[in-house]
């Protein structure tokens, strides 16, 4: 008799989806980055018109009174345009990262500063939650903080596409870093309509401050496969990622359909009254 050959069990193949290859190659850590970590009193912030302790706080992710004490602010906290605040030391060095130095920031017009590349600032219109952070840094939790960024309005969070983190940082370079005015991210599925794309993550309805619409909607048009759609009676453009290009202005895409005048839109998933309810204000404002 032979001895039985011993069943071999083969062994299970590990399988990455080409999104999740892409995300990671994307969202690697960078160890150069990581050794550049700017020191806190290296950095400064140098305040805006509308700036409050408590928005620029927050801006930081560290507490108003700690922000207060490091520049011995006496009550009511009164800031003043181009005043040049210190760094506490609790400030994360990814937010740290997306100021200027004190050199940038004395040599520099710019209310802010010198932009720095890849450093990106947005605005939740809703509840003026706030997100600044090095795109070009590829932090690991960058993805993660992004997302909890564009949640929906009852707080449900989805992967956003790979792509759109791409356009968020070349958006934020092509305006000078000005900030990116969010009124709509993900948007959950709805029962009995159409798969939107911001309901898989790959649309935002944004504005970036102190830039004409059309600006913008005319710049979203020069990035490859991209949907731009101008909406200026709502005060937005709608950017999302797709196979192929393609614009449409809702103010001038109408048709005449049994004698009713309806939009012509190419995306019919984008209801500007849906954008609208999603920004408006909630009453809180939350810490990222």
């Amino acid at each position: 008799m032979t001895a039985a050959t011993p069943h071999r069990y083969p062994t299970p193949a590990v399988k990455l989806s080409a999104c999740a290859i892409i995300t990671s190659l994307l969202l690697a850590p960078s160890l150069a980055s990581a050794q550049r970590a700017a020191p806190p009193e290296s950095r400064v912030y140098v305040v805006q018109p509308g700036d409050t302790l408590l928005r620029v706080a927050n801006r930081l992710g560290v507490p108003p009174r700690e922000l207060a004490a490091r520049n011995s602010l006496p009550r009511p906290y009164t800031l003043r345009v181009g005043q040049r605040l210190r760094m506490p030391v609790t400030v994360r060095p990814e937010v740290l990262q997306a100021l200027p130095t004190r050199e940038e920031a004395s040599n520099s017009s710019s209310p802010q500063g010198s932009h720095r590349p890849g450093v990106v600032s947005m605005l939740r219109l809703r509840d003026q939650g706030e997100l600044t952070t090095n795109f070009a840094a590829a932090a690991p939790g960058l993805r993660v903080r992004v997302e909890r960024f564009l949640r929906a309005r009852d707080n449900r969070q989805h992967i956003v596409h790979p792509r759109m983190l791409r356009v968020l940082q070349q958006m934020a370079d092509r305006f000078g870093g000005r900030r990116i005015l969010v009124l709509s991210g993900y948007r959950p599925a709805q029962a009995g309509r159409s798969v939107s794309r911001h309901s898989l993550g790959q649309a935002i309805d944004a504005r970036v401050e102190g830039i004409p619409l059309r600006d913008l909607w005319t710049w979203c048009q020069s990035l490859p496969n991209m949907g731009c759609g101008l909406f200026p009676r709502h005060n937005y453009v709608h950017l999302d990622v797709r196979t192929a290009a393609e614009h449409w202005e809702a103010a001038t895409r109408r048709r005449r359909d049994a004698g009713e005048t309806r939009l012509l839109d190419p995306d019919p998933d984008e209801d500007p009254a849906e954008v609208t309810a999603d920004a408006a204000p909630t009453g809180t404002t939350p810490r990222e």
